[in-house]
């Protein structure tokens, strides 16, 4: 089952530098049901336009290329990510645009969707 959803930030949360209206409106209706993280390879900037865009405080962790531990490509960051999420890494759930961190991911035991559109989430989230 899963209990936590694992974000990308460019590409997947914010499109050419705008905040998708559907994934925003998923997060705060669905934030009872599930925990929400955000990984990105982008910088700690992504932390003031999450508190900008009202969002900061529905994510539980958000880790920037300024803090992470272990590159995306790495298995090992989402195995970090779950152990501070105190959750199983086949309980999370990541989508990101880029396939070289959907399948860093799927090694570590997530489900991982790449994410290339809307579609692809629902589809996914669906199963």
């Amino acid at each position: 089952m899963i209990k936590a959803i694992l974000f990308d930030a460019q590409g997947v949360l914010y499109v050419n530098g705008r905040l998708d209206s559907n994934l925003k409106q998923f997060i705060e209706n669905e934030s009872s049901r599930f925990r929400f993280a955000l990984c990105t390879s982008s910088g700690d900037w992504v932390k003031e336009r999450l508190k900008k865009d009202g969002l900061l405080d529905k994510f539980e962790l958000v880790i920037t290329a300024d803090d992470a531990p272990f590159s995306k490509t790495d298995p090992k960051l989402y195995e970090y990510i779950a152990k501070k999420l105190k959750v199983e890494t086949s309980e999370i759930l990541f989508l990101d645009d880029m396939e070289q961190y959907v399948i860093a991911a799927r090694k570590a035991g997530l489900r991982a969707i790449h994410y290339t559109d809307p579609e692809s989430f629902q589809m996914g989230h669906e199963h």
